[in-house]
């Protein structure tokens, strides 16, 4: 899996379901994709967007809000907190024993 570690702030304007709108586009667990989407009361809904896997539906969190009264607010929970749970997800791993030998030479390690 190649690491993408981007940034993406998408405005929208469309009505439609998030889920619609991403069918058929993958949005990896390490890029940041926000959404602003901007609602019939002139309020902007900001949300956090992404796959856990490509074989995962699209995972959606709200993070914030903007408005002409209120300016921005936004949720202070971190990146990883929100993305701690990767609903069931299994990982297939391999590892390899690894053995550390030191020795040393007149009371140097080498």
């Amino acid at each position: 899996m190649q690491l993408i570690l981007a940034d993406w702030l998408f405005f929208l304007w469309d009505p439609r379901p998030l889920e619609e709108i991403f069918q058929g586009h993958f949005i990896p667990l390490d890029c940041e994709f926000l959404v602003a989407k901007w609602l019939n009361n002139e309020n902007v809904q900001l949300k956090e967007v992404y796959h856990i896997s490509p074989k995962f539906a699209l995972e959606q969190h709200s993070v914030g809000n903007w408005s002409r009264q209120h300016g921005l607010q936004w949720r202070t929970i971190g990146f990883y907190n929100r993305r701690k749970n990767l609903r069931g997800l299994e990982l297939l791993v391999g590892v390899s024993e690894v053995r550390f030998y030191s020795r040393s030479v007149k009371g140097k390690i080498l």
